[in-house]
């Protein structure tokens, strides 16, 4: 019995990854920024009802609020600094949500007073990737908002890594 489940869990996972290899990150990429928007709407509605008026939700019970419920759902929030990666010159800030494959992130481009100028989300799955400009979704602005203003400047963040982190914190926390 065991052996016939086991045979069976490989293959309807082989067949799921196939599946997947078929469907390139471009094909699949409007469901997942969708089903991604929807959850975090969802949350900032629940937020935003007076506490008295809210419906029992356990998914929720444990966060102080939107913001918490955003920052403790990501994975990290870090900036990208220039030529991190093969020709890729311009610095930004990057959400992580997911990690592996597929994994998923926003890509968050700003002026150096840390103004936004541009929101990328992108989707990646095993050697392919597919992004997409949402830079006028106004909640996923608001949550991009939230990381950027209370990280460092991008100037910061190159001083930062040119002097090393080790140096760097020595010299900040001093101040």
């Amino acid at each position: 019995m065991l052996l016939v489940f086991g045979g069976l869990m490989k293959y309807v996972f082989h067949e799921r990854r196939k599946l997947m290899q078929e469907r390139k990150c471009k094909d699949r990429i409007n469901d997942h920024f969708q089903r991604t928007v929807d959850n975090y709407q969802k949350a900032k509605d629940f937020f935003d009802t007076p506490k008295d008026q809210r419906a029992t939700n356990t998914e929720y019970e444990s966060y102080e609020g939107f913001e918490d419920y955003v920052s403790q759902s990501g994975l990290s929030f870090d900036y990208v600094t220039p030529y991190t990666f093969k020709d890729q010159g311009e610095g930004y800030y990057r959400f992580q949500m997911s990690w592996g494959g597929p994994s998923d992130e926003f890509n968050i481009y700003t002026d150096s007073s840390k103004n936004i100028q541009k929101i990328e989300y992108w989707f990646k799955d095993w050697f392919d990737g597919a992004s997409l400009d949402c830079t006028d979704n106004k909640l996923i602005k608001e949550m991009c908002w939230g990381f950027v203003d209370n990280d460092l400047y991008p100037h910061e963040h190159l001083k930062k890594e040119k002097e090393g982190e080790e140096e760097w914190q020595k010299k900040n926390s001093k101040e």
